[in-house]
């Protein structure tokens, strides 16, 4: 009994640290296995820094286009995307992984475009009267993934 609520408390232990993790970092510490990611970061105020590779204005909001984490960045941020190549068996395992669940889907042109809802992640939206913080779009072999959705283009 006390080897079982011992493996209990260490597993509880274990899901509270996954789910207090900051949801900017869980989402980059996610995608930064795939080789060919390049990660945009839309803040919600001006900032300034010579390490980005590119830094575009964009409404009121400035992008920050890179491809690892370790560049500093300040700021609030208010979209998360990233951009990788690859199949629909890594989309399904992508959205098996971080319990996306789906809430619907549309064709835009070329593009197919899914929208879900993940509760491991706080921010959200509301799309056609669905609460949505997941937007997934598929362009042949290239993937954009938005959370919670695709500020810049597909």
């Amino acid at each position: 009994m006390k080897k079982l609520i011992s493996f209990l408390s260490i597993t509880l232990f274990f899901i509270c640290t996954y789910l207090c993790v900051n949801t900017k970092d869980r989402f980059y510490n996610y995608f930064s296995n795939f080789s060919s990611a390049t990660f945009c970061y839309v803040y919600a105020e001006d900032f300034s820094s010579k390490d980005y590779d590119k830094i575009i204005a964009s409404g009121g909001y400035k992008l920050a286009y890179f491809s690892k984490l370790e560049t500093k960045r300040s700021g609030k941020v208010k979209y998360f995307e990233v951009r990788f190549n690859g199949d629909r068996n890594v989309i399904n395992n992508i959205i098996l992984d971080l319990g996306i669940n789906y809430k619907f889907s549309e064709k835009v042109g070329e593009i197919s475009v899914t929208y879900g809802y993940s509760p491991y992640f706080n921010k959200c939206c509301h799309v056609a009267n669905q609460k949505i913080n997941f937007q997934i779009a598929v362009r042949g072999s290239q993937i954009t993934i938005g959370y919670p959705m695709i500020y810049t283009s597909f």
